[in-house]
């Protein structure tokens, strides 16, 4: 509009800063570079909420709390943030930044920390998966009460107590009943692993510190007081309608449901994974790392820019950083097509 055509004329003239001079996003090796301010947060945030609150499920008064909490909660923690994306071995790497206030980044900075340790957890990770992110953290239930606390203190105290009520279910699609008991009661790493697009077969796996706790955290319908079934070494329990499970092998718990856990436990200390970004996965120091594939958004994005020549399922695969720091959040991901292709698939026709 008018307006901001003359915005853009009075940087030409010298009249007003240029954001080339903002050493965060330009550079000459970028691809493509963003700002959000912290107008263009807020605009952001009730986008989002919007778009979370319509797949946050059926029920009305979840749906609108879910597009009255979330953009608050974003507008309070996120001062600005910028993206960069440049060119890579591996393919584009898309480099998001989130600029949290001080005292969040402290808070960030002191509780959010990786541990550096390897378990004898990803041992029993398959090979094929949709996706699988590995949590390394120094105190993972210290890590979980801080993110819990942040949401509470950048709302109002009403939602604030919902979110408390709520927080501790968020960990059901793995069998979990109890959120913070599980992460107090397993070691430093912890795997999530998901073996379908939809999210419905997934499992964790961690080493277990507390086995009394551990089992009193997870879903009701699996009965502990029952024998196990004996599965190669492990001890594996199955909920009253068979859909979940969990499984104790040595000093590592797997649960979730019951088809992903049998296969995490036929993997056992067999394999080693082969995957072509699988080196990225292991070197990684952050407290999240997540590896994984996109069948199908290769064929979309050949549709947006020619004529598709082939049928034949593409994966595309990425790799996906998650720092905390006193600046606030990092993300970084490494793709075939970025960020950029994933702007560009959403111009696609296939639903």
């Amino acid at each position: 509009d008018e307006s901001s055509i003359e915005k853009c004329l009075a940087v030409r003239r010298g009249e007003a800063d240029s954001i080339a001079g903002n050493s965060k996003i330009a550079g000459p090796d970028r691809l493509a570079f963003g700002y959000i301010s912290p107008d263009g947060v807020a605009q952001i945030a009730n986008l989002a909420g919007l778009s979370l609150a319509k797949r946050a499920g059926e029920e009305v008064e979840v749906q609108s709390f879910v597009a009255r909490v979330l953009p608050e909660i974003l507008r309070n923690a996120v001062r600005e943030a910028t993206w960069t994306a440049t060119a890579s071995e591996r393919g584009v790497e898309d480099r998001l930044t989130f600029a949290a206030p001080p005292e969040l980044g402290i808070v960030f900075s002191e509780t959010i920390v990786p541990s550096g340790t390897r378990s004898d957890a990803a041992p029993f990770v398959p090979r094929e998966f949709a996706s699988v992110t590995r949590y390394d953290l120094r105190d993972p239930q210290i890590a979980w009460r801080s993110l819990l606390l942040t949401a509470q203190k950048t709302t109002d105290a009403v939602s604030g107590d919902i979110i408390a009520a709520f927080s501790g279910s968020l960990l059901e699609p793995y069998a979990v009943d109890d959120a913070e008991a599980f992460l107090a009661s397993v070691g430093n790493e912890i795997f999530t692993v998901r073996f379908d697009v939809d999210g419905e077969r997934v499992v964790a796996i961690a080493t277990v510190k507390n086995a009394e706790t551990l089992r009193r955290s997870l879903a009701k319908e699996i009965n502990f007081a029952g024998q196990p079934e004996l599965v190669g070494n492990a001890e594996l329990w199955r909920s009253t309608e068979d859909d979940v499970a969990a499984a104790f092998v040595r000093n590592v718990v797997i649960v979730g449901d019951r088809e992903s856990v049998l296969k995490a436990l036929a993997v056992g200390e067999q394999q080693k994974s082969d995957h072509p970004m699988a080196s990225l996965f292991t070197e990684s120091n952050a407290v999240s790392a997540t590896l994984g594939n996109e069948a199908g958004s290769a064929l979309r994005i050949a549709d947006v820019l020619s004529e598709r020549k082939t049928e034949t399922p593409i994966a595309a695969n990425f790799f996906t950083e998650m720092r905390f720091n006193q600046n606030g959040i990092e993300r970084r991901t490494v793709s075939d097509f970025g960020l950029i292709g994933t702007l560009i698939e959403q111009f696609s026709t296939e639903d």
